[in-house]
């Protein structure tokens, strides 16, 4: 029943009623009395809800943010990741979290507190990611541009990319 949705301009909603209700926790959005240009917080194009109390949001400019405590407050995590868009996040209740997007992949075991940046064959260096999903226990797939699909089994240091039918390809 507990679910949260992002947006342009920093917008986080939550709801603990399955979606019936929404309640804004952060966003911002105005135009500048000085030159009329948008003022706002970060884009922000994926959220991966934990638990009720816990969840993560990536965007714009290598964006990360996690909260603790239902969206009371939303506190900057830094990764290394470049200032580029980071469009997926997952994350589950042990601590291992996934951020991707524009040529980049990285996993944390501990919550965020350290970050690793797998091995892909071949590289995704001008590729992109827009989504993740679980693989099994501990495994995932991840999708991107021209059709690629990286599949990893459980330790994520080791990724193969597969064409969309599926056929290995290297």
């Amino acid at each position: 029943k507990h679910g949260w949705a992002v947006g342009e301009h920093g917008y986080i909603y939550a709801t603990g009623d399955g979606g019936v209700t929404w309640t804004k926790q952060a966003g911002h959005f105005d135009l500048s009395e000085e030159t009329g240009n948008p003022v706002g917080e970060a884009f922000l194009f994926g959220v991966a809800a934990v638990d009720p109390k816990t969840a993560w949001v990536v965007g714009i400019d290598g964006y990360v943010a996690k909260t603790e405590d239902g969206g009371t407050t939303w506190r900057r995590v830094v990764t290394p990741a470049p200032r580029t868009q980071l469009f997926s996040v997952m994350a589950d209740i042990s601590g291992k979290v996934l951020i991707a997007g524009n040529g980049i992949l990285l996993v944390s075991g501990n919550g965020g507190r350290t970050w690793q940046a797998p091995e892909f064959n071949p590289p995704i260096a001008h590729g992109w990611i827009y989504g993740l999903t679980r693989r099994g226990a501990s495994g995932f797939v991840a999708v991107g541009g021209a059709q690629s699909i990286y599949v990893a089994d459980h330790d994520q240091t080791s990724i193969r990319w597969r064409s969309q039918a599926g056929e290995q390809l290297y």
